[in-house]
């Protein structure tokens, strides 16, 4: 839905990553490590987390405070639909800019993403990576096809954890993966091992075959 107004409203799609995101907040809870001998001459000493290190109970819950104050004070607010997606105005109130939060994971619709990214940086100090328009977000490609339309389908992720090959093409309706495969195309170990998981998950039945099909033919 967020890509549907980036394209109907003329936004701009940009996604981002921030590096080491839990860390950038501060514990509540009450944790203490005696160091070993990587602190040098601190070893043996008991030292006292302050920062939400991953695994602690609440260090996604702080972490998710701390981002969504930041977001607050760029004047953004929580969507009643969906309130890990945050909306503001646009500078000329013809519409709504918007950021789309995974964990660390930020997908952006906006005039002008770059002069967010540069705020995320510059004065909340934020490490990102993979900044840019948007490529690839949560498993999913995105491109636009010979006639400028934006597009996405999981081909990368599907690729590389089912080895299935290199074209893909999803159908409406039911859901069917086709793969062009060429007689000298070899499907990996990895590749059967996945679909026979498939098949055990959907079941051999013609219907749940409908729902998911997998052929070698020619899409």
């Amino acid at each position: 839905m967020m890509t549907f107004l980036a394209e109907l409203n003329g936004l701009e799609l940009w996604a981002t990553n921030i590096g080491n995101a839990y860390l950038e907040a501060y514990t509540k809870e009450k944790v203490a490590i005696v160091v070993g001998p990587e602190f040098g001459p601190l070893q043996g000493h008991t030292l006292i987390v302050s920062r939400a290190l991953y695994g602690l109970r609440l260090s996604e819950k702080m972490w998710h405070q701390r981002f969504s104050a930041c977001l607050e004070e760029e004047g953004f607010f929580p969507c009643k639909a969906e309130p890990d997606i945050w909306m503001r105005p646009t500078a000329d109130g013809s519409s709504y800019e918007y950021v789309g939060v995974y964990v660390d994971n930020l997908a952006m619709a906006m005039k002008d993403p770059q002069a967010f990214v540069d705020k995320l940086i510059k004065v909340y100090k934020f490490k990102l990576k993979g900044t840019g328009p948007l490529e690839f977000h949560l498993g999913c490609d995105f491109y636009r096809d010979e006639h400028g339309v934006l597009c996405m389908h999981p081909k990368k992720y599907i690729d590389r954890h089912y080895g299935f090959g290199e074209t893909l093409s999803w159908r409406a309706g039911a859901l069917s993966l086709h793969l062009n495969v060429s007689p000298t195309t070899t499907l990996t170990m990895k590749g059967l091992h996945q679909h026979n998981n498939l098949s055990q998950i959907f079941g051999p039945t013609q219907e749940n075959l409908n729902l998911f099909s997998i052929s070698s033919g020619f899409s």
